[in-house]
């Protein structure tokens, strides 16, 4: 791993497949932090054994290679009330779809992120990872979302990705970016509100506000896109693909006993539950415009419920579920926003 004085990232969602985007450190570059970082490419290979009448090794014949990177982001609103922030390619490129809402008559402007992967409508992303004076370029990247927030831990965004190769490793000055500087914040009892839980359809979203459903107390909360993403070589070309979404949830939170018992009976019965929160709050613990972002989930059916502690008389409960959407074809299994 390089340190963080020796990377910049630069990313942009192309326009078409197979069409590499042109980048500019001037308005691609992202802040990632230092941890979770590591980039380079897998290349298949083909053994060759002749047989010669001798004790020798076979020759490895070297063939396609694709474009492989890791890397994270503080999770933060750009600043600018509605406008995405600069990580939002990360999340078109796992396979979200942009929505941009402006301000109106009781309308809150924000950027919406719904997890969508559609195979034939999705387009990667272009990305230049400029690491110890090494470039490393991929073309039509996809990739995996994972997000995390825990009490004293920022919110953080990781992107584990493929793609194309566009072109060899080279040696290339690492660029001086012109980044967007925001601060995560970690959560906290001010920074970050209680989660709301309830029955389907009980934790409702609309306008960038959740309602309904009961608040807990969280400890920590972390999300995967489950997405598949596939690289293949072909004769005369290679290409990449995302599908196969399939996104779960982890939450510790706080309860009753009477509450838990409640959320076991959820899990027998295979009713599942709702669910939402929001964080990078104000001082008085509400949204901020160009900072604070959240999460909904209309449908969490439980895949595993454990108490594991008891703290100042409640319990302690571990819950995992898979995220469905509020019906067939809609593409609302889970939603971020960005104020």
């Amino acid at each position: 791993m390089a340190s963080g004085k020796q990377v910049v990232v630069l990313v942009k969602q192309q326009t078409a497949r197979n069409t590499p985007a042109t980048l500019s450190a001037s308005t691609d570059a992202l802040l990632i932090l230092q941890d979770d970082f590591d980039v380079g490419y897998e290349r298949e290979r083909t053994r060759v054994t002749q047989l010669d009448g001798k004790l020798n090794a076979p020759e490895v014949l070297p063939g396609a290679a694709n474009f492989m990177q890791s890397l994270s982001v503080g999770v933060i609103g750009s600043g600018t009330a509605g406008a995405a922030p600069r990580f939002a390619a990360l999340l078109k490129g796992g396979g979200f779809a942009e929505t941009l809402v402006a301000a109106g008559s009781g309308i809150t402007a924000r950027a919406e992120y719904n997890l969508a992967p559609n195979p034939g409508s999705q387009i990667g992303l272009s990305m230049a990872v400029y690491s110890g004076d090494q470039l490393h370029p991929g073309a039509d990247v996809f990739g995996t979302i994972d997000i995390a927030l825990a009490t004293n831990s920022l919110g953080k965004l990781t992107f584990k990705a493929k793609g194309r190769l566009n072109g060899d490793v080279s040696a290339a000055a690492v660029p001086n970016g012109t980044f967007v500087r925001r601060l995560p914040l970690p959560g906290s009892p001010t920074n970050t509100s209680k989660v709301r839980i309830g029955a389907v359809g009980g934790v409702t979203y609309a306008n960038a506000a959740l309602s309904g459903g009961t608040e807990f107390l969280m400890s920590s909360y972390s999300f995967s896109s489950g997405a598949k993403v596939d690289y293949q070589a072909w004769c005369g070309g290679d290409d990449t693909d995302i599908s196969d979404a399939e996104p779960t949830i982890k939450i510790q939170c706080a309860m009753s006993a009477s509450e838990y018992v409640a959320m076991c009976g959820r899990d027998k019965a295979g009713t599942g539950f709702s669910m939402g929160f929001m964080h990078a709050l104000d001082t008085a613990g509400a949204p901020a415009a160009g900072s604070s972002w959240g999460m909904h989930a209309p449908v969490a059916k439980i895949t595993s419920i454990k108490k594991t502690a008891e703290v100042n008389g409640q319990i302690v409960a571990d819950i995992e579920a898979s995220l469905q959407p509020s019906a067939p074809g809609l593409t609302d299994a889970v939603r971020l926003w960005f104020l």
